[in-house]
């Protein structure tokens, strides 16, 4: 395993779930995370989880804490805490970050929270930053 985490036998990258309503949003983490790992999309909660289930491959998952109608990406990393311990889970906010990091990382349900709009290659760095740290926890 390398720096960038677990890879897809198909095309040596890792998987990353980027989740968010805004598809301006997923089409800025898509150029951002792409160069490195293979993104797949969902737009909401259900979506999410849906993903997670068919794509046994996903290394890390990014979110948006608002997801629009329905759960919250806080819930959806609550749920992926739960079913993944092991996943990088990197949540995106517009509301106060800090706050939100405070509870998320206290709490264990998210690795790294994010302030939207985010310095080009954060999310990046922050994706890669806690799969080396898994692998090293995992060895």
């Amino acid at each position: 395993m390398g720096v960038g985490g677990p890879r897809t036998a198909s095309d040596g990258k890792g998987r990353v779930l980027i989740v968010d309503d805004d598809a301006t949003i997923r089409r800025a983490l898509t150029r951002e995370l792409s160069g490195e790992f293979e993104v797949v999309h969902a737009v909401d909660y259900a979506d999410a989880v849906r993903c997670l289930a068919e794509c046994a491959d996903i290394c890390a998952v990014v979110s948006d804490c608002n997801l629009g109608s329905g759960p919250s990406g806080i819930a959806l990393m609550k749920y992926v805490c739960q079913t993944a311990p092991h996943l990088p889970r990197i949540t995106l906010s517009g509301e106060d970050p800090d706050e939100i990091r405070r509870e998320l990382i206290a709490t264990g349900v998210a690795s790294d929270v994010i302030a939207k709009p985010w310095l080009g290659g954060a999310v990046l760095g922050a994706v890669k930053r806690h799969l080396l740290q898994s692998s090293v926890q995992g060895s």
